[in-house]
């Protein structure tokens, strides 16, 4: 049996598919938007987030080392391509869950359906009617977000592991986090750390430092979020300087001394 795969390291992937990979991210994008002329207005905001998931696909593919490649049978390069997440290395054959991952379980599955229908619907029943409307709207997004995002990702990875693939929860009960690097480097949105890591951290680390490979991840971060707020009318900059402010927390907390007192004060 073929051993686990380790993590990709900079030295494995040749910096020619770094630059391919990064080619094909910004060119789908810009091809994108030459199109906008030809497009309705839903066709083109949708469409982006197409390509961008598009791209990711591809690019988290070009940076597998090409021993890699190996281990990837026709049936489970498929499953990747279906699977919503960005890790690929996921879905090679002999490829094991490592040890302390998140898994999805079917308790878990069912405490989030249940808990997004008591938000969504047991909710409304019970707040007093005088409850202001912008209450009763926060309160329903959370219940469609326990619905729409962590029970049908814990749904389909249940699906995906039944099948043999060593996929992992993409939401790890965020609420739970200790700090800033916990949040979002393990429990928040696992769909795109693995790309992030393998196409922006680990070659700009490489090149300029651990400091600067976070601060491209988090820039990076802002700028496709930048796509949402197009779509909904709500201008620019705003996701991109909260991700910037997550950074400089980030940033505040990676020293020793700050390590040492938030594992004191979690």
């Amino acid at each position: 049996r073929a051993p686990p795969a380790t993590p990709t390291s900079p030295l494995t992937t040749p910096t020619r598919r770094f630059v391919l990979a990064w080619t094909v991210m910004v060119g789908g994008l810009v091809g994108f938007w030459c199109c906008r002329p030809w497009l309705g207005a839903r066709g083109f905001n949708f469409g982006q987030l197409a390509v961008l998931l598009l791209t990711w696909k591809i690019a988290s593919l070009l940076c597998l080392p090409p021993a890699a490649w190996a281990r990837f049978t026709p049936l489970r390069l498929l499953a990747f391509c279906l699977w919503i997440g960005m890790q690929p290395n996921q879905f090679l054959k002999g490829q094991r869950t490592a040890a302390g991952a998140p898994v999805p379980t079917v308790y878990g599955f069912l405490l989030n359906v249940l808990t997004g229908v008591a938000l969504l619907w047991l909710s409304p029943r019970l707040l007093p009617v005088a409850t202001p409307r912008m209450i009763r709207f926060w309160i329903a997004l959370m219940g469609i977000g326990f619905l729409e995002l962590v029970a049908r990702c814990d749904f389909w990875a249940l699906i995906f592991r039944a099948m043999g693939f060593s996929v992992e929860k993409l939401w790890d009960c965020p609420v739970a986090a200790t700090n800033l690097g916990d949040f979002w480097g393990r429990r928040w949105n696992r769909i795109v750390p693995g790309m992030l890591r393998e196409v922006i951290f680990l070659p700009v680390a490489r090149r300029a430092g651990a400091r600067i490979a976070l601060l491209a991840v988090f820039l990076y971060s802002g700028l496709y979020h930048e796509i949402i707020t197009f779509m909904v009318r709500s201008g620019y900059g705003g996701p991109t300087l909260y991700f910037l402010v997550q950074y400089l927390g980030v940033a505040i907390e990676n020293p020793r001394p700050a390590r040492r007192w938030l594992r004191g004060h979690p």
